[in-house]
């Protein structure tokens, strides 16, 4: 029977960043474009993430899995806040967006 979809991101869980060198770090300079490891709890095993956040977006973490790799709850929130408002077609790619959209008054121009 196959799974669905909430029953299959509820399995996966972030674990840590990963440096250059592929050895797990707590922080990286650069959160959107790191790539970093999950653990399957359907499987009971450790993956590198093939896909950064800058590819994915953040919709696709719990907010366990945002604050694990260093995001805040505003900043987690304003970045759904941005996907949902553009259609869910644009997300937010790199930690200079993501300073712009934290600014006072900023709206969600930052690519028109």
């Amino acid at each position: 029977m196959r799974k669905k979809r909430s029953e299959m991101f509820t399995s996966l869980e972030v674990l840590h960043w990963l440096d250059e060198d592929g050895n797990p770090v707590a922080d990286v300079e650069d959160r959107f474009n790191s790539r970093y490891v999950y653990y399957n709890h359907s499987l009971g095993e450790s993956f590198a993430c093939k896909d950064t956040i800058a590819e994915t977006g953040v919709g696709i973490f719990s907010l366990q899995d945002v604050l694990t790799l260093g995001f805040t709850t505003e900043e987690y929130n304003a970045m759904m806040r941005y996907f949902f408002e553009n259609n869910r077609e644009e997300c937010i790619s790199s930690e200079e967006e993501l300073n712009e959209l934290m600014q006072p008054n900023c709206g969600t121009g930052l690519r028109r």
